[in-house]
């Protein structure tokens, strides 16, 4: 009985201290970008957010009506929440965040 609740609670502990890390995996398409309303290039770079948000994450934004659900202006909640993530993505694509006005 002890040993089972041992492994419950490694297990536990290893998903909350692993949940960070792998929750922008659940949140972005890797494979596409999310692009900027304003710019396309700064400083020689494309300009973009991020990688583009899973289609669960955009259901919103369509349903609103939105035209273009693949541009946006970096007000959205997922490109602040993974602001570190997406800096880091955008590092390994070369690309660059819009410049602060």
């Amino acid at each position: 009985m002890k040993r089972h609740k041992l492994r419950i609670t490694i297990c536990l502990t290893l998903l909350m201290a692993l949940s960070p890390l792998m929750s922008p995996l659940f949140a972005f398409d890797e494979t596409q970008t999310a692009w900027d309303t304003n710019r396309e290039t700064h400083q020689g770079k494309k300009i973009a957010w991020g990688p583009r948000p899973r289609a669960w994450l955009l259901v919103g934004r369509q349903l609103s009506g939105d035209p273009e659900p693949s541009i946006f202006n970096g007000n959205e909640w997922y490109f602040r929440y993974y602001r570190d993530y997406c800096l880091e993505w955008l590092k390994q694509h070369e690309m660059t965040r819009p410049p602060q006005q």
